[in-house]
């Protein structure tokens, strides 16, 4: 079935459909190819980066409205090469209360960039990514929607064109009693 499918997207006769699945799918992966590159860095970063300790100072809830859930996000400060310095953490896993110690790993190259001891990364990343990913997903299912639907369309027109082939090239058989009147109506007009 995929293979047929497939030639049919080759065919030329739903290149749009293809090209729609295929970009929809490539939005599918990039959140998930995004996730796979934040979590290696993270690992990367605990092994490399510099301790520090932070304090979380704030913690904001953004409303989400009637649509969307509430954002939290946690506002650290922390101590790195000789500044104070500060960053966020969004809520994903873990949301403590103001005055909690953290544990960081802090990027040497970008002081701004840290991992936290419960392994989510400063900054709120990956969110671009997500809504790409939820648009691919919607062209994905349109895309192929479309194609079933164009398909279904073609073996119906083709089925139409054999049933009105078949009607047309179909002449009923003549029996004897046919022969007999159609001749007796030739010789009554001459």
């Amino acid at each position: 079935m995929i293979k047929g499918w497939l030639k049919r997207c080759r065919d030329a006769r739903y290149p749009f459909y293809c090209l729609g699945i295929l970009a929809g799918l490539a939005l599918i992966w990039w959140p998930y190819s995004t996730q796979r590159n934040l979590d290696e860095w993270a690992v990367q970063l605990r092994q490399q980066g510099t301790p520090a300790e932070a304090v979380i100072y704030d913690q904001v809830t953004k409303s989400g409205g009637n649509r969307s859930p509430n954002s939290e996000t946690m506002h650290v400060r922390y101590d790195f090469a000789d500044q104070t310095r500060v960053g966020e953490v969004g809520c994903w896993d873990v949301c403590w209360p103001a005055g909690t110690p953290v544990r960081i790993w802090v990027n040497p190259a970008d002081p701004g960039d840290f991992v936290a001891e419960f392994g989510t990364l400063s900054g709120n990343r990956g969110r671009i990514q997500g809504g790409f990913g939820a648009a691919g997903f919607v062209l994905t299912v349109v895309s192929i929607g479309a194609t079933i639907l164009r398909l279904n369309q073609g073996r119906d027109n083709r089925l139409d064109r054999r049933r009105k082939t078949v009607l047309a090239t179909h002449q009923p058989a003549r029996t004897e009693s046919t022969r007999r009147r159609t001749s007796a109506r030739r010789k009554h007009k001459s």
